[in-house]
């Protein structure tokens, strides 16, 4: 393979010409290795290798055993200036099947497939990773344990640790993942190093790993979805996800399931969900609208289940076949049109079944009012004498699906419901008089159970845990929620309630997408333990002059976008705001993050009046992020390694900035047109991406601003700068930083 040098001491090692330099010992090295005439290349080789542009560069290099890379930042290509455009290289060392140890001490990101396969690979020190993506580590048989303590980011991080067998302990402890799984890491029991709580466990998430106690994994618990297979050949018992609305794929359980309980779970539509889970023994799950085919077959101690069974749903092909013991099921719901029975044989071999052979039967207790429909159904007239009004002792525990859904006369909740646990989905839905919901013992507010009440004023709900999905969209006339004990606040929950003002969520950990977005009113909240708020949370809420999350460590996307009357915001721990966490927040002056790690794109976008930001542990500066912050004059970012394209575009009013440890600049400084003053104190020149970075501004070499600025480097420096391919753009600004 040949390759060659861009230029020194920010070395690039690429497809074009250059003039070698520094890097003539490692391409004589890195020949070497190809023919196994060494095997290690130290620091003393690589030391001033910033940027490695060749995908797959040492990919099936059966030879190497040792790389250690002091200076480099990343594995791909600067911006290329004709096209706008760079390649990441992925595969670097893909099966490198000899390969033991690496070192990385700079590295930003760890690329795809950068070390799939390297059988032997058993230490990777990686101390500054912010980012790892797709099959990352996959095959990495022999790698006991995983430290990046300042990853935040893993969007694309699909089978990155897929097959690692040995695999024990993983420390990420702010690792946002989308993807991201541990299939065959059959030793890996412990997931306490997760902090940020997760919007849902994947496909194969922990298949056939270790696990035993989902309490294991507490950034999982308030989970909304679960995926294919995401605990298949665990040895987990207890299934307890009280936020829990989707379970997807198929065979997403643990044989050694005994109880579960999915108290909102919408849908458990794919194949074999639960299948073959022989100790399994009870299933609660009132909100549950559907049972896919053979979703509990099997399920030989199954002896109860609680579903919500009614308008649109399906019972499946054989849902509960050889079920034996499954003596009860409770199917509630109150909507005028039932649930669907796929066949006959969904309760084949089961006590629900005509055949005595079992020795006793079952019985499938239904809404009273619907007892005779579901005799005279079709397929459902097999099991008439099994079908049976549920008892009142059990009714009277909740308000089940659609029970009350429409009735336009009610102005208060009976008062035989006044003690239930559980509202379950759309069972107020709709009801316009209904004036005020106060529920002491109530622990779930199901999806849709109060949309569109618009005359209720005030919700006070002392015990309640969850809240639905569109719970309370829509009431329109709603002043103020109490929920001191609410552990979740779903998507849309608060939704579009125009006239809330006071919010009292103190236990409340997580707050998922647009709970209250649109909430104009809404001045006064209470958030003190949330830990996680997504995408488009509180966006729009035009009168929220402040917040406090004193326990936050992610923000999503827009989460606070458009809270035009913003004034501060205190967030002490939060690690990782999401692109436009606080994109057009006008009245916003300042902010100090002492915790973040990583800014996402547009995060502070058009803040108009942000005078100053205080960023101490920020690594990461993402594109676009102070675009635009016309008023910006003072920012802290001593940490800072990465500054992306258009970071600060517009930014008109920033005259100095300093960059003690920035690594990359990308396009980043255009149109900041007082910006007179750039200091780059690092005893190792930065890498520019792009010519353009200082476009538009007195750093340029157009004089038509009418003054010009300095770009401060060590005088050590100053001759490398100016003859860089790219820094030369600049060569006459350059200045002592000395004096």
């Amino acid at each position: 393979m040949g390759i060659s040098v861009y230029y020194k001491p920010a070395v690039i090692i690429g497809d074009g010409g250059g003039d070698g330099g520094d890097a003539s010992k490692f391409q004589k090295a890195f020949a070497e290795t190809l023919a196994g005439t060494i095997s290690s290349l130290g620091s003393d080789i690589t030391a001033g290798i910033s940027r490695i542009a060749i995908a797959s560069i040492f990919a099936s290099n059966s030879y190497l055993s040792y790389a250690s890379f002091p200076d480099l930042i990343n594995f791909a290509s600067p911006v290329n200036p004709s096209t706008g455009t760079s390649r990441n290289a992925t595969y670097a060392f893909y099966n490198c099947s000899n390969l033991l140890e690496c070192h990385f001490p700079q590295l930003s990101f760890i690329m795809d497939n950068m070390f799939q396969s390297c059988s032997k690979l058993s230490i990777i020190e990686a101390p500054n990773v912010f980012g790892v993506s797709a099959g990352a580590f996959s095959g990495c048989s022999l790698l006991t344990s995983i430290s990046f303590p300042l990853a935040t980011q893993g969007s694309y991080a699909a089978n990155c640790f897929y097959g690692c067998s040995k695999l024990q302990s993983v420390y990420m402890p702010y690792f946002c993942s989308i993807g991201c799984n541990f299939t065959g890491c059959s030793l890996l029991s412990e997931f306490r190093s997760f902090l940020i709580p997760q919007s849902s466990i994947t496909n194969n998430m922990f298949y056939s790993t270790a696990l035993s106690n989902i309490a294991d994994i507490p950034a999982w618990s308030l989970a909304i979805t679960i995926g294919d297979q995401a605990f298949g050949f665990t040895s987990v018992s207890e299934l307890n996800f009280i936020n829990c609305s989707s379970i997807n794929g198929q065979s997403a359980m643990s044989s050694t399931l005994i109880n579960v309980s999915l108290p909102i779970v919408e849908t458990l539509v794919a194949y074999y969900h639960f299948a073959s889970c022989s100790l399994l023994s009870q299933v609660y799950a009132p909100d549950c609208s559907t049972v896919g085919n053979y979703a509990f077959l099997n399920c030989k101690n199954l002896e109860k289940i609680e579903l919500g069974l009614g308008r649109g749903g399906y019972i499946y092909t054989q849902a509960f076949s050889s079920c034996s013991k499954l003596s009860e099921i409770y199917m509630i719901n109150y909507s005028t049109a039932i649930c669907a029975l796929n066949n006959q044989n969904a309760f084949s071999n089961t006590p629900m079944s005509n055949s005595t052979y079992l020795g006793h039967y079952g019985s499938i207790y239904v809404a009273p009012t619907l007892v005779n429909t579901y005799k005279a159904a079709t397929n459902w007239a097999a099991y008439a004498n099994r079908i049976a009004a549920a008892p009142e002792s059990f009714l009277s525990k909740a308000v089940w699906p659609y029970q009350y859904y429409n009735s336009n006369t009610m102005t208060a909740i009976p008062s035989e419901k006044e003690n239930v646990t559980a509202v379950h989905r759309l069972a107020f839905c709709n009801c316009q008089s209904l004036a005020a919901v106060s529920l002491s013992l109530c622990e779930y507010i199901g999806v849709q159970a109060f949309e569109q009440c618009y005359s209720i004023s005030a919700v006070d709900l002392p015990q309640c845990k969850v809240i639905g999905k569109n719970a309370f969209q829509g009431c329109t006339r709603l002043l103020s929620a109490n929920l001191p004990e609410c552990l979740a606040i779903n998507t849309n929950a608060f939704y579009n309630c125009q006239s809330l003002t006071t919010l009292n969520a103190n236990k409340c950990e997580i707050i998922y997408s647009s709970a209250f977005g649109m909430c104009y009113s809404l001045s006064t909240v209470n958030l003190s333990k949330c830990k996680a708020i997504y995408s488009s949370a509180f966006a729009s809420c035009r009168s929220l002059t402040s917040i406090d999350l004193p326990e936050c460590l992610f923000v999503g996307g827009f989460a606070f976008a458009y809270c035009t009357t913003l004034e501060s915001i205190s967030l002490p721990k939060c690690v990782f705001l999401s692109e436009s966490a606080f994109t057009s927040c006008g009245s916003l002056t300042s902010i100090d993050l002492p915790k973040v790690l990583n800014l996402f794109l547009y995060c502070f976008y058009s803040c108009s009046n942000l005078e100053t930001a205080i960023l101490p542990e920020c690594l990461v500066v993402g594109q676009y992020c102070f675009a635009s912050c016309s008023k910006l004059s003072s920012i802290s970012i001593p940490k800072c390694r990465y500054i992306s394209i258009a970071a600060f575009n517009n930014c008109s009013n920033l005259a100095t900035i300093s960059l003690p440890e920035v690594k990359v600049i990308d396009r980043a400084f255009v149109n900041c047109s007082k910006l007179s003053q750039v200091y780059l104190p690092s005893n190792k020149m930065v890498f520019l991406d792009n010519y353009s970075a200082f476009f538009s501004t007195p750093m340029s070499n157009s004089a038509y601003l009418g003054y010009f600025g300095s770009i401060y480097v060590p005088a050590s420096l100053i001759s490398q700068y100016q003859n860089d391919p790219v820094w030369s753009w600049y060569s006459s600004r350059f200045a002592s930083i000395s004096g």
